[in-house]
């Protein structure tokens, strides 16, 4: 996971460098965002994430399979 500091000052993630981490496209990215799943900020045109709320998403869809 992308580490964070619970510093109000931690970057904000644009959508290229969120689709790096999570290794897939920035339309999916956007997709996330527009549909609400993706917590963003926007800030005039861009639209921003935070590094807390993509762990929060990524450790809500993951999935423990059990074999």
């Amino acid at each position: 996971m992308y580490p964070t500091t619970n510093s109000p000052l931690t970057k904000l993630l644009k959508a290229p460098e969120v689709a790096v981490i999570l290794n897939c496209s920035k339309a999916f990215v956007y997709k996330l965002i527009k549909q609400r799943k993706l917590p963003s900020v926007q800030i005039g045109y861009s639209i921003r994430v935070k590094p807390e709320d993509l762990n929060q998403f990524i450790r809500e869809n993951t999935i423990d399979y059990q074999v």
